[in-house]
C-alpha cells in the first residue's frame, strides 16, 4: 500500500512539474524562412498564387492529389487549405488537418529596389493548447518544418530560374 502512494504521489508530482514547465513555453509558435529568387515578384507570384503548381515545388504534395473544392479550398490527402487573403505580395492560407489543428501560413513577397530580384518569405504558425506535452511539442516545429520549409523553397527557386 505504502509504494502504491508513493507512486501516485510521484506521478502527480511529475505531472505538476512538466505542466509548470510547460505553462512557461508560449502558446504559439511560428517556424519563418526566406529565399531570395532571381525574378522579379510578378514572374515568383503565379508560383505563390496558383495552388495547382504548389505540387511542383513542395514535397509532401507531389505525392497526393491536390483536389479544388471551390475558388479558395483545396484537399489534399485529408489537409484542407483555405485561402484566406490574396495579393501581390501576400498569399495567407491556412491548413487544418483531419484532427482539426489549424496551421496559418503567410507567405509574403518583397520586390528589391531594382525590381529585378524578390525575396520570399514564408512562414507556419502554431497555436498549441496547455497540455505540458502539447506546450513541449512546439519546440519539435522548428526541427520538424524548417529543414522541409527550406529545401522546399529552394526547389521553388530553381523552378523560378528555369522558368517552367
Amino acid at each position: 500500500m505504502r509504494m502504491l502512494k508513493l507512486a501516485v504521489i510521484s506521478v502527480v508530482v511529475l505531472f505538476m512539474l512538466l505542466l509548470l514547465m510547460g505553462l512557461l513555453l508560449p502558446s504559439r509558435t511560428i517556424v519563418s524562412r526566406a529565399v531570395d529568387l532571381p525574378a522579379p515578384a510578378a514572374v515568383a507570384l503565379p508560383w505563390l498564387t496558383e495552388v495547382k503548381r504548389w505540387p511542383q515545388w513542395m514535397q509532401g504534395l507531389d505525392s497526393f492529389l491536390l483536389k479544388q473544392q471551390n475558388d479558395s479550398v483545396f484537399t489534399f490527402e485529408k489537409t484542407e487549405i483555405h485561402i484566406l487573403q490574396q495579393s501581390d505580395t501576400l498569399i495567407q492560407t491556412q491548413w487544418i488537418t483531419e484532427e482539426g489543428q489549424q496551421h496559418l501560413s503567410t507567405m509574403r513577397l518583397i520586390p528589391a529596389a531594382d525590381g529585378q530580384l524578390c525575396t520570399l518569405q514564408w512562414q507556419f504558425e502554431f497555436e498549441v493548447g496547455w497540455l505540458p506535452w502539447e506546450r513541449l511539442g512546439t519546440t519539435m516545429h522548428e526541427k520538424i518544418l524548417g529543414p522541409q520549409m527550406e529545401t522546399n523553397l529552394e526547389l521553388l527557386r530553381q523552378q523560378v530560374i528555369t522558368g517552367r
